[in-house]
């Protein structure tokens, strides 16, 4: 398998991906459940901190989509779609990566 690649690893496949996000900024906060894959494409033109939470990794179009839009590494896509990933830190030019 080469680097980068995108493959689910693990189990807990849902039976629908849900979107959830946080959105914050000085006097905001927008808190909403169950979002549209193209409402947390929208996230990226905020100037606030906006957290996604993605239920059902498995979904690798979803993944993909969103970390193409977000200019995600795909090293990075490749760690979230590994159920087994030990906690994580990283902290990017434009996104910090917590799992």
């Amino acid at each position: 398998m080469a680097p980068g690649m995108l493959i689910h690893v693990g189990e807990g496949k849902t039976e629908r991906v849900t979107i959830d996000f946080i959105d914050c900024g000085e006097q905001s906060l927008d808190e909403q459940s169950e979002i549209t894959n193209n409402n947390a494409l929208k996230l990226k033109d905020t100037s606030t901190v906006s957290w996604i939470n993605i239920i059902g990794l498995h979904n690798i179009s979803i993944i993909e989509h969103l970390g193409t839009h977000f200019n995600i590494h795909s090293l990075v896509l490749e760690d979230v779609l590994n159920n087994g990933q030990r906690p994580k830190f990283e902290d990017f030019e434009r996104y910090i990566l917590l799992f």
